[in-house]
């Protein structure tokens, strides 16, 4: 595509059908819909936090509410991300003669992604696997370890509530091919009958009447606008004889997310400024090299007086 920018793309299912399928393999995964590897994850911290209720204390136990309803929210943040990532990316009409003419990635790439697809949906179906794993990880740390594993199900010891995996994939492949085998039924038994689809009233579709990348997210803005600060700047360009016919709308959106002026920017100009100070002793002469030896000396043996 040559291009980082998701309103450049559009109907690539079509152009890349293998990278769609993977592509929605991951987006599934991080959105955590079952079967992928994601689910059980976030079940396990669900079930972490309502089992730390129970076994922290009385001033703890006030914010892990607070936690479940961030993970609840980043839950619901993180499918509407997978539905516009695949949705504007992979549907509809092809945005850019790059998008119409595009061709699927190269073998490499999609072995890559292939090996990830399959290791979420074997994380997903069987990761009672991986669990004796990371809890050897765990203890090798010296942390506490729980059992998170109930035969072939996930479970805590404090709480009644189970999850298995393996029988969930079964009840999912189950439901989809009945409703598979009935579509393919009702399909066989329907009369058919060909029509031109609605379009809106336009006589040919484009793709200027699709949805954007930033349309589709300008709800999720307006509802964090105190998070993202969004900045909207419309200049319109009339016609001199009236200001009804409208030669240009040019609109120019940006966000200015106060967690990076108030977290990161703090933190990169520290670094910067600590770097400036490090270049302004590498000034190339060996004599001030061999100064600083002794005065780092002096500095380390009055440190060692200090520390026992």
């Amino acid at each position: 595509m040559h291009s980082a920018s998701l309103e450049a793309y559009g109907g690539l299912v079509r152009r890349m059908p293998q990278t769609a399928v993977l592509t929605l393999v991951g987006a599934l995964a991080l959105a955590a819909l079952p079967p992928l590897n994601g689910f059980p994850s976030e079940w396990l911290t669900f079930q972490l936090l309502v089992a730390g209720a129970r076994r922290t204390t009385p001033e703890l136990a006030i914010w892990l509410p607070l936690g479940l309803a961030g993970i609840a929210l980043v839950a619901g943040l993180a499918a509407v991300s997978a539905v516009r990532l695949f949705g504007i990316t992979f549907l509809a009409l092809p945005r850019s003669r790059e998008a119409a003419a595009a061709v699927e990635a190269a073998p490499s790439m999609r072995a890559a992604m292939a090996i990830l697809a399959l290791l979420a949906l074997a994380l997903g179906v069987a990761p009672i696997v991986a669990l004796p794993q990371l809890s050897t990880v765990v203890a090798g740390l010296g942390l506490p370890v729980t059992r998170l594993d109930v035969g072939r199900a996930l479970g805590l010891p404090d709480l009644t509530g189970r999850l298995a995996p393996i029988a969930l994939t079964l009840a999912f492949a189950g439901v989809a091919l009945a409703v598979a085998l009935a579509v393919r039924a009702l399909s066989r038994a329907a009369r058919r009958a060909t029509g031109p689809v609605w379009n809106c009233g336009r006589l040919g579709q484009s793709a200027r009447s699709e949805y954007t990348a930033a349309a589709f997210a300008e709800p999720l803005k307006r509802v964090f606008t105190g998070f993202y600060r969004p900045t909207e700047e419309v200049s319109v360009k009339v016609h001199p004889a009236s200001r009804y016919f409208v030669r240009s709308i040019t609109y120019h959106g940006g966000m200015v997310p106060w967690i990076d002026h108030t977290l990161y920017e703090p933190v990169v100009r520290a670094v910067q400024w600590t770097s400036q100070q490090a270049l302004r002793a590498q000034t190339g002469s060996l004599q001030f090299y061999l100064a600083l030896l002794p005065a780092a000396l002096v500095a380390l043996l009055a440190l060692a007086r200090w520390i026992p």
